[in-house]
């Protein structure tokens, strides 16, 4: 559901509750209990989806309030406050709650800043001004972006990779075994032939480099997890993105955090849930980073952060299309029954095999 529809949805319930303050027919308020248990159920599961567990929690409690089937008895004036506060709530979840918090801090800032300049030197601040408060939202932006950007690549990464395991576990001694004899049947005719040459040191690479990749497939640990599992493992990494990734810290907490990815990222790649999930609950219990767009107030400095971020972005969506681009992911989206691809290719495979031991 794009956000376009959801702000559209809850402007079109709010005047609904609003409607419900007039005298009205008894089928117009079921209709909009109907109604709002459909889109407080919907937005429940929309917020759940992008991590918002709190306000998944509210829309969740919302929908139980207003369906309809198992009716909760209230009087007509208590409706109406609840009516009204919930209009009142979905209007303005339609505005961008970081610029109201942003416009806040830069209020604070400057009565503290005014305090100051009367003697209380402890509370000195900085004044952000309109321009300074517009680009911290533009970079907060940003690195929300680059680090969804970064989760997808890391995601199809994950799945190449545990494509390619699999099919160096299942289908690597066969294949090992087909350029071997290829190998061989070539360095034979090249006595005869010196135009094989060129062939057989094709052939020659190509068994080595496939034996040293499963020889390396064999020493790799790879955890097995049930689809929950899965989907906790993907969930928790995504979360731990969000508070480490070493392109939206602070320039002097970068190589800390440059090192909790990298072992958050070696567990994900290991399926290992019980190391990812101990990542991050030390980030959320006490390893908390500053990212980019907290502590900066210059304007220069942050016209220059803003600019290296779109930078990184589009760096990072060039890497993006050009993976969605390869053979390996094309090969991924049409292998979507991971034990039916490689049951048929294992059997071509040993079709083929057998016509080279012939």
């Amino acid at each position: 559901m794009k956000p376009l529809v959801v702000n559209i949805l809850k402007f079109i319930l709010s005047l609904l509750l609003v409607l419900c303050l007039f005298r009205m027919p008894y089928s117009y308020y079921q209709l909009v209990r109907f109604t709002s248990m459909i889109i407080f159920a919907s937005l429940c599961l929309f917020c759940y989806k992008k991590d918002k567990l709190v306000a998944a929690g509210i829309y969740g409690s919302l929908a139980l309030l207003f369906q309809p089937i198992f009716k909760i008895a209230l009087s007509k004036q208590i409706w109406n406050v609840v009516d009204v506060f919930t209009a009142v709530f979905l209007i303005i979840s339609l505005f961008n709650i970081r610029d109201f918090i942003a416009a806040v801090r830069s209020k604070v800032s400057m009565y503290r800043g005014n305090n100051g300049a009367n003697g209380n030197s402890k509370n000195i601040s900085v004044y952000e001004d309109n321009e300074s408060v517009s680009l911290k939202l533009e970079i907060k932006k940003l690195e929300i972006e680059i680090t969804s950007v970064n989760n997808e690549i890391a995601e199809i990464e994950k799945s190449i990779h545990d494509f390619g395991l699999r099919h160096q576990q299942e289908l690597g001694k066969i294949i090992n075994r087909i350029l071997f004899l290829k190998k061989e049947k070539l360095e034979k005719e090249k006595h005869v032939n010196e135009a094989k040459g060129k062939a057989f040191e094709e052939a020659k690479n190509d068994y080595e480099s496939n034996n040293r990749r499963l020889m390396e497939s064999r020493e790799e640990e790879l955890f097995d997890l049930t689809e929950a599992e899965q989907k906790e493992l993907k969930k928790n990494y995504r979360r731990a993105t969000k508070l480490c990734h070493p392109d939206i810290v602070k320039d002097e907490l970068k190589q800390k955090a440059e090192s909790i990815f990298r072992d958050l990222q070696n567990a994900y790649e290991k399926n290992d849930l019980k190391s990812v999930t101990e990542i991050l609950n030390g980030l959320e219990n006490g390893q908390m980073f500053s990212f980019k767009s907290e502590g900066i107030v210059e304007t220069v400095k942050l016209k220059a952060e803003l600019n290296e971020l779109q930078e990184k972005l589009t760096v990072l969506n060039e890497k993006l299309n050009h993976i969605k681009e390869s053979e390996t992911y094309k090969t991924l989206l049409t292998a979507k029954d991971w034990d039916k691809y490689f049951q048929e290719t294992k059997q071509k495979l040993i079709v083929q095999l057998d016509s080279l031991e012939e």
